[in-house]
């Protein structure tokens, strides 16, 4: 149980999870013959685990209470948005399984790992996303020294 709660909730959810799959093999809601007990409690843990964080709401801070400091750099924070945007420009320029890819790694910081285990591609290996994204990566830099872009991101 790795939801962030304390080990009393923890140990909470858990009784209740059991005696929610006893009661519930009771009244005949569970059948066995679909899958396993401990399978059928593992479920309930995961309801009640996710009803018990929605139910958990952060403690309000006053405002007052806060230090009202800028750290924003407009300059580079200017520079970034500009940056995006050509990327956003050279990427719209490829085929869609090389933005694909590029975009999963460098901006929704996927893991290769998670990419292929979830099946978000149609490669099946670490090493064949890895090799096809790097093919990708100099096309990507060709497209830019073309565009005339010689600076580095």
């Amino acid at each position: 149980l790795e939801a962030r709660l304390s080990p009393e909730d923890a140990e909470e959810l858990l009784n209740d999870a059991v005696v929610i799959t006893i009661s519930n093999i009771r009244t005949g809601k569970f059948q066995f013959s679909e899958f396993s007990p401990v399978t059928y409690a593992k479920g309930v843990i995961r309801k009640l685990i996710a009803n018990r964080l929605r139910s958990i709401k952060p403690e309000p801070e006053e405002i007052n209470d806060q230090q009202l400091h800028s750290d924003l750099d407009a300059d580079a924070y200017f520079k970034d948005r500009e940056r995006q945007a050509i990327i956003g420009k050279l990427l719209n320029q490829m085929g869609e399984n090389c933005r694909l890819l590029l975009q999963m790694k460098y901006f929704n910081q996927l893991k290769d790992e998670e990419v292929i285990s979830q099946g978000l591609t149609l490669y099946t290996s670490v090493g064949s996303l890895k090799s096809k994204r790097s093919q990708c990566l100099k096309k990507l830099a060709e497209i830019a020294r073309q565009a005339g872009i010689n600076e580095v991101f």
